[in-house]
């Protein structure tokens, strides 16, 4: 919370820039969050009524985003720890591999366009209904 703290007091400075920059000292241990993962976790916000200024606001808004990134690493464990090992040459943190199924998957409910490209080259099929008219994009 202090990190957070500390960092979002920062002008410019988010949750978003705040975690991947700890995410790099900790990656066992932090989430990254941005809108896209945010936004798949059921728009994780805090209450600005108790977190009205920016700096604890955002620091709390990551610490709610890392606690619904563990849950739904325990809920999806089996398929988690498969990825994982399959993924070991890469030194993937289980934590980043949760970050990036949710984040491409929501870039591609989003109507990404170069995420659009490459997942309709390879077949992919998202796992939530699309969010925009990907055909239009």
């Amino acid at each position: 919370r202090a990190y957070y703290c500390q960092m979002a007091g920062v002008p410019w400075i988010t949750d978003m820039a705040a975690s991947k920059m700890l995410h790099l000292k900790r990656p066992l241990l932090v989430a990254i969050s941005d809108s896209y993962v945010r936004d798949a976790l059921g728009n994780v916000e805090p209450d600005p009524r108790r977190f009205p200024w920016k700096a604890p606001y955002c620091a709390e808004r990551a610490l709610l985003v890392t606690d619904a990134v563990r849950h739904v690493g325990l809920r999806n464990r089996d398929l988690i720890d498969s990825l994982h090992i399959e993924t070991a040459e890469h030194c993937i943190s289980r934590v980043r591999l949760i970050d990036i199924l949710i984040w491409v998957d929501g870039a591609l409910r989003n109507g990404h366009h170069k995420w659009i490209d490459v997942a309709t080259k390879g077949e992919w099929s998202s796992v939530g209904p699309p969010r925009c008219d990907c055909a239009a994009i």
